[in-house]
């Protein structure tokens, strides 16, 4: 039996201590994302670095070495699509689930299916179903309550939420879809 402090070749490892937590996020989890890092940072006195920027955008900084601790996104397949590649060391998993509303800044009428069928409406904003997450359930949803013909010259798309929730709170379009915790965020 030996003692460690006898051998001085031996060397402990002893875990890092991280200097500065580093997290990517598209823009549609920006706000809970922030809220996740400072309680982190409350629970750990460790600072953080929130990147935020849509898929192509993060995946360019991904692919030239920039290290993030922890990518949050709502965009399933792109998350999945950097474990396949091996640039994600752990596979995605799922950590909560958003909701949709349907939202305006206007008043005398509540954002409803019934107004959307109102001819007050406008202009209706939505994120692009063919681009992100959240657009292609509101397109499904659409479909699914027969009011995408009806709708449809009236549908703003946006490139995502952040875009689509710009509008909304502009007052530019009557009536838009956005995600539940960027109506509760500041």
């Amino acid at each position: 039996q030996t003692d460690r402090k006898s051998e001085p070749d031996q060397v402990i490892q002893t875990e890092k201590v991280l200097d500065t937590l580093h997290l990517a996020t598209n823009p549609n989890m920006e706000y809970v994302v922030q809220v996740l890092a400072q309680i982190f940072t409350l629970d750990h006195s460790v600072p953080y670095q929130i990147s935020v920027g849509s898929g192509e955008a993060l995946g360019k900084r991904i692919q030239q070495d920039s290290l993030f601790h922890f990518i949050f996104s709502t965009e399933r397949t792109w998350l999945d699509s950097l474990y396949k590649a091996g640039i994600s060391s752990e596979k995605p998993a799922d950590l909560a689930y958003g909701k949709l509303v349907l939202w305006t800044m206007q008043t005398g009428f509540m954002p409803d299916f019934v107004a959307l069928r109102s001819s007050n409406i406008d202009q209706v904003a939505m994120p692009d179903p063919n681009t992100t997450a959240y657009g292609a359930t509101i397109q499904s949803i659409l479909e699914k309550e027969q009011m995408i013909d009806f709708l449809g010259p009236r549908l703003v798309y946006q490139k995502n939420l952040a875009e689509t929730n710009q509008l909304i709170t502009n007052g530019d379009v009557s009536i838009g879809f956005t995600s539940k915790s960027m109506v509760l965020s500041p």
